[in-house]
């Protein structure tokens, strides 16, 4: 049984609900199967892959390399962290470039078994539909569990359509909505990211349209998850950048080329976060806010936003002594992830 050129493509739906179910409609029924394959072998898939089978990597495609390694925000800076604050304290990120205006999830299917007290992780990699350089793509992932079935032997499922046939052919169930959402780039295999205990970290394999893609798990098992709003937007939390009213360039070690706080490196910034990467807004996409201070600003006076502003009936106001401006930033989002003990 094979799936026709028009199978299943996931849905686009509200920017907080993306990525929410997958609709499997089959054009053809578990018994048509039976009866096209004989009766030595419960059903065919030609999407399916054998477990011994070699997956080709989409980087052999050097039109797919190129696509994700220039949008991936993945780049040589990338060795060293960098430092802003958040909660009052300074905090080390990634900063994986700029997000699209509209935050969304983007699914994610990861595969487990059921055990007599519980589930484990199935020797699988996840599957995933959209990569740096597509407009659908997002680092931030619904996370759908699907449960393979005493059927299964080991297959591969590399696409949608080979998860379609997985479930009707019996090897996976359904998977139900999910609940939670992961963050998961997606870049080269050769990319690394530095952690807080000085080593690095290296992305995982996942499948994509029936080949192995490249994605960064951070944490492994022990990954930070947030939870799906049930109703209303994917909100942001607010990234606030700093420049001194006589500067041209926001405080940020970097951009400036300068030791700002005399420890030694240039990897420090004063970006002032809304949230800790622990708080349960935390997104790890933020709406960037520029914030004129006084020529006088010391680096490191502002350490988290009440330094800066006071919420009143839910909005923004600004600490005159503080604050001389503030406006949306022209370039919109940034995907930043904020380090914490155990991302590794």
């Amino acid at each position: 049984m094979r799936r026709g050129e028009n199978s299943l493509a996931p849905a686009r739906l509200a920017p907080w609900t993306a990525g929410l179910s997958l609709s499997l409609s089959l054009g053809l029924s578990l018994l048509g199967c039976l009866e096209a394959s004989g009766p030595e072998r419960p059903g065919y898939s030609a999407q399916l892959r054998d477990k011994g089978d070699t997956i080709a990597a989409l980087e052999n495609e050097e039109l797919f390399k190129n696509q994700v390694d220039n949008n991936d925000g993945i780049t040589a800076e990338q060795s060293a962290l960098r430092t802003g604050f958040a909660a009052g304290e300074q905090v080390n990120f990634w900063d994986l470039g700029t997000a699209p205006a509209m935050a969304t999830l983007e699914p994610l299917w990861t595969f487990r078994r059921r055990t007599g007290d519980g589930d484990e992780p199935l020797d699988h990699p996840d599957l995933i539909d959209s990569v740096p350089g597509e407009m659908s793509y997002s680092p931030l992932r619904s996370r759908n569990v699907v449960y393979v079935t005493a059927a299964y032997a080991g297959e591969q499922i590399t696409s949608l359509h080979a998860l379609e046939d997985a479930i009707d052919l019996g090897l996976a169930e359904e998977p139900a909505p999910p609940t939670q959402f992961v963050h998961r780039p997606v870049a080269l295999s050769t990319a690394r990211l530095p952690t807080l205990d000085g080593g690095e970290l290296a992305p995982e394999p996942v499948y994509y349209r029936g080949r192995v893609a490249h994605q960064f798990r951070v944490g492994g098992e022990g990954e930070r998850m947030g939870t799906i709003p049930m109703m209303g937007p994917f909100l942001t939390p607010n990234l606030y950048r700093l420049r001194r009213r006589n500067q041209s360039l926001p405080i940020d070690e970097p951009s400036m080329a300068s030791d700002l706080d005399g420890d030694g490196d240039q990897n420090d910034t004063n970006l002032v976060f809304a949230v800790a990467g622990g708080d349960e807004r935390y997104r790890g996409l933020w709406s960037v806010v520029d914030v004129t201070v006084p020529a006088s600003y010391v680096f490191g006076a502002s350490k988290q936003e009440s330094d800066l502003f006071a919420r009143v009936m839910g909005g923004l106001q600004a600490n005159e002594d503080a604050v001389l401006d503030w406006r949306p930033a022209t370039d919109g989002k940034r995907h930043i992830w904020l380090l914490e003990a155990g991302d590794e």
